[in-house]
């Protein structure tokens, strides 16, 4: 494991055992810093403020089922490690969405998923991006993060199996996927 990764799991250890006693809203880059035994120097050297640090170990997640989206072309088999993720990290999450404030974990999401699903079209379909379909995945962003949340706030009732089912079923490209090894 890279340094860098040790310096980030550091401050995301940090990050997650402070929500455990207090709101992410009242938590600072001090109390996090403090948490680590790191400077705030090398805090804003890997992120720019606690709530890109927050986004963290979704955006470690998403890359990581990018990765296996190219040796299996399964786009359900990716939506649902993700919700796995999700379950796995269920207070962490639940506690997360408890801040909707302009900066919050939705906005990231939203802003992080529209790329993600243009890369995918883009390197694992022989879908052309047209006018329409680029319209498809904007609709399908927006159904799919707060989907997402939904779940999570009413407590992952249905299993990540169901949740991936039901969200790759209604994706218009999902079947479109292929591997690329």
């Amino acid at each position: 494991m890279a340094l860098s990764d040790v310096i980030e799991d550091r401050f995301i250890e940090s990050l997650k055992e402070l929500m455990t006693g207090k709101s992410f809203q009242k938590i600072t880059v001090e109390d996090i810093c403090r948490k680590a035994s790191l400077s705030r120097g090398t805090f804003y050297h890997y992120f720019r403020d606690k709530y890109d640090l927050s986004f963290q170990p979704y955006r470690r997640q998403a890359e990581l089922e990018l990765q296996q989206l190219r040796l299996t072309g399964d786009w359900e088999l990716l939506t649902c490690n993700l919700y796995h993720h999700f379950l796995q990290n269920r207070e962490y999450y639940t506690k997360l969405l408890k801040d909707m404030s302009q900066n919050s974990f939705v906005p990231s999401l939203i802003a992080h998923s529209r790329p993600y699903f243009i890369k995918a079209i883009e390197e694992y379909t022989d879908l052309s991006l047209d006018d329409e379909l680029l319209f498809a995945l904007k609709f399908n962003n927006y159904a799919a993060v707060y989907t997402v949340i939904e779940w999570i706030q009413s407590g992952m009732k249905e299993s990540p199996e169901e949740m991936s089912h039901l969200v790759v079923a209604n994706t218009p490209w999902a079947k479109d996927f292929i591997p690329r090894k």
